[in-house]
């Protein structure tokens, strides 16, 4: 038996010679980065709950500026090699962060609480563009065969990061302010390249070459342009809308509950803060709670459902729970209820549904994984993110609430997990032919002269 079948990991993972350091790295920078988000994810539903029930107006805002660093990220993308680019969004994520501690503890009154609202849009922004930057890397840095041995792994080491960080941020809630959390932000994704330096190095490396290169505006539309022509991609953007759908309506409810019961509007400055203080614990107690289940979930189920089920059906499980959801809260609404929801639905949408609608893109070709990617996880989720935001507005004053649920949220549900059993097919078919784009991008990330001027 060899030393590689005798490793004790391998009772657990599936690595092929040659893989394990990658795998190690790959699991723990994605740990650090959740780690260092769920630092500071708590402090933005703090601030941006102080608005009140004007969610549309925030979710507008980050829409804005995720459409405006779209094509930005975009542009960068195809004209540095990922070396240089990958560090440089998360040391600069790190300054900027910096700058909203300072910049939030030297103002007073009205100002404060308009930094907080920019925070609170900076922080969504960051959330979606460092998070598809590094599964682009898993992407490109894997064959389909070896993302679905491995992905599911890399996603423990993001829940276990997770994990850490809501459990910090509880625990240290008597000592730090919300505020406070933003530097340990700054410091998590700073020290992230620590890791992710390593890492770029053993995943084949980023040829710039010197051949003729496209129009900038060009490159940056690039992700657009790639995804209207494949109806494949369509697909995956129609799934991706359904998720931002459930998502929206679900978290507008809950923190328009939580904001009438812990008010900082009109209330004496002592009791606002220690509200604030409050809800960071509530939103940090969340976060602990379904990345817990996600663990279990990741750890002792994914892989047995993707083998018996296929990844349709795990695609397919993030529905199926928010319909579930949104009919028992139409049935008798309490924060408990909503709470309970929201950890069954994000611990589905992270543990289940995350490494199965990244696996989509092992079967695509280099420019759709990191092009089109951005376009889908950037552009499209936080434009659907504003319009579902909206849309809310109009229905639940149009319908409200139970008929909200029961007519519009349920049968969408219901249209939602259909396709993403289509997907799954879809997929399938792309894997098994042997000259189609899967083969392309299955082999793509090992050929240098492929890797020209990416990231």
């Amino acid at each position: 038996m060899s030393k590689m079948t005798a490793h004790p990991i391998r009772r657990f993972v599936q690595i092929e010679p040659g893989e394990g350091w990658t795998l190690v790295l790959s699991a723990s920078l994605f740990a650090w980065l959740l780690g260092a988000y769920y630092l500071i994810q708590p402090t933005r539903e703090a601030f941006g709950i102080s608005a009140g029930p004007v969610y549309e107006l925030l979710w507008t805002g980050t829409a804005a500026a995720t459409l405006i660093a779209t094509p930005v990220y975009g542009w960068a993308v195809a004209r540095f090699p990922r070396d240089r680019f990958a560090p440089g969004l998360y040391l600069g994520a790190a300054l900027a962060l910096a700058a909203f501690w300072f910049a939030h503890g030297a103002a007073e009154g009205e100002a404060r609480r308009v930094i907080g609202y920019a925070f609170y849009v900076f922080v969504s922004t960051l959330a979606v563009f460092a998070t598809t930057l590094f599964w682009a890397l898993m992407a490109d840095g894997h064959r389909p065969e070896a993302a679905r041995r491995l992905f599911g792994v890399i996603s423990v080491g993001g829940t276990l990061g997770a994990l850490g960080g809501s459990a910090l941020v509880d625990a240290l809630r008597d000592v730090l302010t919300p505020r406070d959390m933003i530097l340990l932000g700054a410091f998590g994704y700073a020290s992230s390249l620590v890791l992710l330096l390593p890492l770029l190095r053993r995943l084949p490396n980023t040829s710039t070459g010197d051949g003729p290169r496209t129009p900038a505006l060009q490159e940056a539309l690039a992700g657009a342009r790639l995804f209207a022509k494949s109806p494949y991609l369509l697909g995956i953007g129609l799934f991706l809308a359904g998720q931002t759908l459930a998502a929206t309506f679900l978290y507008i409810e809950s923190r328009e509950f939580l904001y009438h019961a812990l008010p900082t509007r009109d209330v004496a400055e002592s009791v606002a803060q220690a509200n604030t203080a409050a809800r960071t614990a509530f939103f940090a107690r969340i976060n602990l709670a379904y990345n817990a289940i996600a663990l279990v979930v990741q750890l002792f189920l994914v892989g047995r459902l993707a083998r018996w089920l296929g990844l349709g059906a795990l695609l397919a499980s993030l529905p199926l729970v928010n319909l579930g959801g949104f009919a028992l809260l139409a049935a008798g609404p309490s924060l408990f209820a909503y709470g309970a929801f929201e950890v069954l639905q994000r611990g589905s949408r992270f543990a289940l549904m995350k490494p199965a609608r990244e696996m989509l893109f092992t079967v695509v070709s280099r420019e759709e994984k990191y092009q089109a990617k951005q376009f889908l996880d950037t552009a499209v989720y936080r434009s659907t993110d504003a319009l579902w935001a909206w849309l809310d507005v109009w229905l639940r004053s149009a319908l409200g609430p139970v008929l909200l649920k029961t007519v519009v949220l349920v049968p969408a549900c219901a249209a939602w997990a259909g396709l993403g059993v289509g997907l799954g097919r879809g997929y399938r078919r792309r894997a098994s032919a042997p000259q189609s784009t899967s083969s392309h991008a299955s082999t793509a990330s090992d050929d240098p002269e492929s890797r020209r001027g990416g990231s």
